[in-house]
């Protein structure tokens, strides 16, 4: 999926939009230490999750931002 209409084709057919109050789908990730886990066991928790790549400037530049909003909710 290296080329951009590619993976839009592949975010527009396997990716539904976000709906707040809803649900998230069962799904499993591996954190940036290497640990997998799975979205189950954070049920009834507010949780944000943030992708990024290392090679996206625009996202590593948000990295701040997410800090200081992790910080007003006391995540931290």
């Amino acid at each position: 999926m290296a080329e951009n209409g590619s993976w839009i084709s592949f975010i527009r057919t396997h990716l539904r939009p976000a709906r707040l109050n809803q649900p998230a789908p069962d799904f499993t990730l591996t954190d940036i230490k290497g640990n997998r886990f799975n979205i189950k066991g954070l049920k009834g928790k507010v949780v944000m999750l943030d992708f990024w790549a290392s090679w996206c400037q625009p996202c590593v530049s948000e990295f701040k931002g997410v800090k200081e909003f992790y910080k007003k909710i006391n995540v931290l």
